[in-house]
């Protein structure tokens, strides 16, 4: 929970290196977290989007990996939608990003923050 805490702290490098390195010791405790699997997803996948980490092809490795980890631990998890859209966006594959949003948005009318989409759509 603290890299996801300082992960929303704000979009910056600082922020991105450590709430990374927490995640990266969440999935070495646990390998099977998708808490932290995500995490390494969300830090890697922003970093590589934003120019914000210093080396952007591992942060997309990584952002990979992490991706390929969700989707064995946990297909129909919402990190697993999410990454594959942001995986999507990445390669510039927008209509893939929007087949990935499409099933995410009916699957999850309520993501785990409480937050309603179907109010936003």
């Amino acid at each position: 929970m603290q890299g996801w805490a300082i992960f929303h702290g704000g979009l910056t490098r600082e922020n991105l290196l450590a709430a990374g390195q927490l995640f990266d010791a969440a999935v070495a405790r646990d390998p099977r977290s998708v808490r932290g699997w995500s995490g390494v997803a969300a830090a890697n996948h922003g970093g590589a989007t934003t120019g914000l980490l210093p080396d952007r092809d591992a942060a997309i490795q990584r952002f990979q990996l992490a991706l390929r980890q969700l989707q064995g631990l946990d297909e129909s998890d919402p990190s697993t939608f999410l990454g594959r859209v942001g995986a999507s966006a990445t390669t510039g594959d927008y209509q893939g990003s929007s087949r990935w949003r499409r099933p995410w948005s009916s699957a999850f009318q309520t993501i785990p923050t409480g937050i309603s989409t179907a109010a936003r759509r």
